[in-house]
């Protein structure tokens, strides 16, 4: 245990000293506030828009609320997503490259409590960061708006959390297979392809993971029963990944 909670903090460490939860930070907070800040400039533009428009085509003002912004929301955080793929896709490959494992293996860390420390500090960094983002984004509504109005509003975020988390442990996943950052990307973003493809299917649509991505639909009054059989499948990779994940490079040759 006292090796496990080492090896725990000399990543947190390592996440600090390089950087990475600094920028992981900054975007989501960024995330955040652009979402309001979006919503509440965007009548300012199209008022300037209109003011400086000499074609004679009439520009329609709509008043904007905090639906806007949660849109954005649901917009960003994708991109706030494939931020940390990049950023920590190379979580076990790259240390696995320089050698820098073979010490703490040595010292007689099993390998699947490298994974799984590997695994759950990545999703504790996804959950903070996430939830951080959110938070930022439901303050300024309030405060500009009124968030009263919406549906299911803490589901529809713990829905496209548990996808996030989902695509993390997939990450981890392949890093236990895969020798390069690039592949762990591929091998990633080929899963997304495929739920995508079987997604065409309307049958099929709601018991696939990325059902939990449409977090406007639930804002507007649709039905979280309807996205039961996706949180119980993204919680069934989830679980299948880290422990796969544990195993295949229980196996490996380091």
């Amino acid at each position: 245990m006292k090796t496990t909670l080492a090896f725990m903090k000399k990543e947190w460490m390592e996440y600090y000293r390089t950087g990475k939860l600094v920028i992981v930070g900054i975007i989501f907070a960024l995330f955040g506030l652009m979402n309001p800040a979006i919503a509440k400039i965007t009548p300012y533009l199209m008022k300037q828009i209109a003011a400086d428009d000499s074609s004679g085509v009439s520009i329609e003002i709509t008043t904007i609320d905090a639906s806007m912004s949660w849109t954005q929301f649901y917009k960003n955080i994708p991109m706030a997503l494939i931020v940390c793929l990049l950023i920590f896709g190379g979580i076990l490959t790259n240390e696995l490259q320089k050698g820098t494992l073979i010490p703490v293996l040595t010292k007689g860390l099993s390998r699947w409590k490298v994974v799984l420390t590997k695994g759950v500090n990545l999703i504790a960094i996804w959950t903070v960061g996430y939830w951080m983002c959110y938070g930022i984004t439901y303050f300024y509504n309030d405060f500009y708006w009124d968030n009263g109005k919406f549906y299911n509003l803490g589901f529809a975020a713990f829905c496209y959390w548990l996808f996030g988390t989902m695509i993390l442990a997939l990450l981890i996943l392949f890093s236990s297979m895969s020798s390069s950052m690039g592949g762990v990307i591929l091998g990633v973003g080929a899963c997304y392809f495929v739920m995508s493809i079987i997604s065409i299917s309307s049958r099929a649509a709601k018991y696939m993971p990325l059902h939990l991505t449409a977090g406007t639909r639930l804002l507007s009054g649709g039905e979280p029963s309807d996205y039961a059989g996706a949180i119980v499948a993204a919680v069934a990779v989830i679980f299948v990944s880290m422990a796969a994940g544990c195993f295949i490079f229980n196996k490996r040759e380091v």
